[in-house]
């Protein structure tokens, strides 16, 4: 059984195994790059020099943004009793990717946040791990109410009750 969303899967490959993969939005990069062609065209034309530090510095931004957005990839094995964490490098690359295993009694909770971000409501999923001590996110912080409620849960159910659920703001 899957569920697919705009931007994360919960995958049940067998009983015994749940993938989630969260691939991020690029929207809001892909604007503000068009903004920055478009302004840098512009000014290139009417010969406008004073804003181009306007234009590096949208380009810049959407750079930036990019290279925080990552795909995440996390499997749950019950045989194994381990959970496998990989979250990309840059643009997707090995360059800077993490990679993390920890057992699945480790994971103390679930928990989903919720972000204020331009006149907009988005939220995130983590795994909150030995009670507190550390934290794993699950997704970027761009999902909508549902889709991030509904994989929480399809992950909850999965791990079974002893796991948490806990709704943040």
């Amino acid at each position: 059984m899957e569920a697919m969303r705009e931007t994360i899967a919960v995958t049940r490959e067998t009983r015994f195994t749940l993938v989630t993969r969260y691939r991020p939005k690029h929207t809001a990069e892909l604007m503000i790059l068009a903004l920055a062609m478009v302004l840098g065209v512009h000014f290139f034309i009417i010969r406008e020099t004073g804003f181009s530090w306007m234009v590096i510095g949208l380009v810049l931004a959407a750079v930036l943004i990019f290279l925080n957005s990552r795909s995440i990839l996390c499997q749950i094995n019950k045989q194994s009793h381990m959970v496998s964490h990989s979250c990309d490098g840059m643009f997707g690359s090995r360059f800077g990717r993490k990679e993390t295993k920890f057992e699945i009694s480790d994971i103390s909770a679930i928990k989903m946040t919720r972000s204020f971000l331009s006149q907009r409501t988005t939220f995130q999923i983590w795994f909150v791990l030995w009670g507190g001590m550390e934290e794993i996110k699950l997704s970027g912080s761009d999902l909508n109410f549902s889709e991030c409620h509904d994989a929480a849960m399809e992950i909850r159910e999965f791990l079974g009750s002893d796991v948490q659920f806990i709704a943040e703001d």
